[in-house]
């Protein structure tokens, strides 16, 4: 690895948890994902998820239990989640997939951990990997916010971008929210840290509630 794509590693913040700022899960399941499974059904198209600072996959992963725990008493959806993040090394751990006890503390119920997560034996003991048919609808893309070409195509339903803006000046937070902007569908959703605002900054988004906002 080159000296630059070391330096990235060891400066990336990636504190991170299943579960956390649990409103945003919350909100999703109370009022985005009914308000999107119906038409996308009818229009047999899929949603599409993305976690733009996806770190070790905690948020992504949780994000990908919320969909799947609506769809078991809502009905079939086709869907996708897209996990984005600096770092190639932090990148590595969201594709495999498998997490200390301590990092599941946080989960709903004991019903989730069963359901989503396999339980380690032998050299894994301990450990916990989520289950397949979570980890086939996940998809980890290394990336810089502010490259040029992103490695999807722009379309999604809801993007999740916590506790990035911190680290920006006024000037870059406003060309990352319009980036992320014209990346979500009209009527999508994007959720930022509870510790962040869009106030200071020129945007199209309308506010729903602090720190969840849709584009019109």
């Amino acid at each position: 690895k080159d000296e630059l794509g070391l330096l990235v590693d060891l400066l990336s913040t990636n504190h991170t948890m299943f579960f956390r700022e649990r409103e945003h899960f919350d909100f999703m399941t109370g009022t985005i994902l009914p308000e999107w499974h119906q038409r996308l059904a009818f229009e047999r198209k899929p949603m599409r998820l993305w976690s733009a600072a996806s770190s070790s996959g905690e948020e992504g992963y949780t994000i990908s239990i919320v969909v799947a725990e609506f769809l078991r008493t809502h009905g079939a959806l086709n869907w996708e989640l897209h996990g984005t993040d600096i770092s190639t090394r932090i990148l590595q751990k969201a594709r495999d997939a498998i997490y200390s006890s301590d990092a599941l503390k946080h989960l709903p119920s004991p019903e989730i951990l069963r359901r989503y997560f396999q339980r380690g034996t032998g050299e894994y003991e301990g450990r916990y990997r989520v289950r397949a048919e979570l980890r086939n609808h996940a998809t980890f893309h290394h990336l810089n916010l502010f490259q040029p070409q992103y490695p999807f195509q722009p379309g999604f339903h809801v993007i999740f971008c916590r506790n990035v803006m911190i680290y920006f000046d006024a000037e870059s937070q406003e060309n990352l929210i319009r980036r992320l902007t014209q990346n979500l569908v009209p009527g999508g959703y994007l959720l930022v840290g509870h510790s962040e605002s869009l106030l200071s900054i020129r945007h199209e988004l309308t506010q729903v509630r602090p720190s969840i906002y849709r584009r019109g």
